[in-house]
């Protein structure tokens, strides 16, 4: 899996490039605009946490159309 870290929401280059191998782990901070590539035989799992002063904020965003 290759992750890719974008400044902000309009950058279309990458600022941040990792290539993450089997049996690797990565974590990406809060708010901070990311893509994934998958390679064929990709198996991951996700693990979401948040702060106790933010719980019921909205956990993520989306870039609008």
């Amino acid at each position: 899996m290759t992750y890719y870290g974008f400044a902000n929401e309009t950058a279309t280059e990458p600022e941040v490039k990792v290539v993450i191998n089997a049996g690797q782990f990565a974590t990406s901070p809060p708010q901070y605009w990311h893509r994934v590539e998958l390679s064929d035989d990709a198996r991951f799992n996700i693990h979401f946490w948040v702060e106790e002063d933010h719980q019921g904020e909205e956990m993520y965003q989306q870039k609008k159309a």
